[in-house]
């Protein structure tokens, strides 16, 4: 269990009860909560209009995960840099997730979990891409969001990416099926789950079964050049941050405003042709709140195109890379999904 953080007493706790009340948010809700900042699902140092204990709630978090983690910055990893034969120059892991689990990236959330959100996605893609890999595992189910807004430290709204992070890291891959003492086949019955268990993990009887199977290492980006090597070396990546677009793309999204939001990264594009054609490398980037843009003029070899999926010049992320929270999974290849059914119930 992670230390109590001293900020997170200052969250008004709503006590699995949802920012609105008892009843789950609609997609317009959710989109004009987090545009007018009345949602804070990420809890991230650059969080904008917002109390002074929500940007000290994440610095505390990110010196914390610093202080007891190995190696916890990417750009200070054997990984970074480092020549390997598997580097590409474009990946888009979130095709092979739309055939695995039969969904077009579908899902919206209910309340401001988004970084459950974007830490299942990180979890899902990482499988894909080991299974892209040639690693014999197989995909088995979707891995279910709930239970990575457990142990937040609060019983509030919102949650800091990097504590879900390495959550997930510790408790291991919970997929959306029943394990008994809870639920979690579908996220519309079992979202109220995750916001309850805020101060609290998830029952020992089911970590010891999902723990046995992990996603890697999570490692903090804090470059440009970061983002760059990771993506090039297919590691799954996720970006808690105030980065918000515009409802509409050509097929770039434009920023515009402030989102206090969580969202995984689905792919990227650094070949010449990407950058010929619109003057810099473009992330692909997963959103949870489910038909709430359009994106036209799809280059044909990044469809079939996810549910609210938007995409962005990679160089204006730097910011948000640098004041924001990035990470990504380095992966061990002892810990990943095996076949064995014993794993999933």
């Amino acid at each position: 269990m992670t230390p109590e953080n001293p900020f997170l007493k200052f969250f008004p706790e709503t006590t699995g009860r949802g920012l609105y009340g008892a009843s789950p948010l609609s997609p317009s809700e959710v989109y004009r909560g987090y545009a007018n900042n009345t949602i804070i699902g990420a809890i991230v140092r650059d969080a904008t209009n917002v109390p002074r204990y929500v940007n000290q709630a994440a610095e505390w978090e990110v010196a914390h995960f610093i202080a007891t983690q190995d190696n916890p910055i990417y750009e200070d990893t054997p990984e970074f840099k480092s020549t390997t034969t598997t580097e590409v120059q474009e990946y888009y892991p979130y095709k092979e997730y739309i055939v695995e689990s039969s969904l077009n990236l579908m899902g919206a959330q209910l309340t401001g979990d988004c970084t459950s959100w974007m830490v299942r996605l990180m979890l899902d893609l990482t499988r894909v891409s080991r299974m892209a890999s040639g690693n014999h595992e197989r995909f088995h189910k979707r891995t279910a969001s709930p239970p990575y807004y457990t142990n937040r430290g609060h019983n509030g709204e919102g949650s800091n990416p990097t504590r879900q992070c390495e959550l997930a890291a510790r408790i291991g891959y919970v997929f959306e099926q029943n394990y008994g003492t809870h639920d979690f086949t579908d996220y519309r019955s079992s979202y109220r789950i995750g916001m309850s268990l805020g101060r609290s993990d998830l029952p020992s009887s089911i970590i010891s079964v999902t723990s046995k199977s992990k996603p890697g290492r999570p490692k903090i980006i804090r470059s440009l050049a970061g983002l760059l090597d990771a993506q090039r070396k297919k590691y799954i990546i996720g970006l808690g941050s105030q980065m918000a677009v515009e409802r509409t793309g050509n097929p770039i999204s434009k920023f515009q405003g402030s989102w206090n939001h969580a969202m995984g990264h689905a792919g990227f594009d650094q070949t010449d042709w990407c950058r010929s054609t619109f003057g810099d490398n473009v992330t692909l980037i997963d959103q949870s709140w489910g038909e709430w843009n359009r994106v036209s003029n799809i280059p044909d070899k990044w469809k079939p195109w996810g549910q609210g999926m938007f995409a962005v010049l990679t160089k204006q992320l730097t910011r948000f890379i640098e004041r924001g929270e990035c990470l990504c999974y380095v992966p061990d290849e002892s810990q990943g999904v095996e076949v064995d059914p014993v794993r999933f119930y």
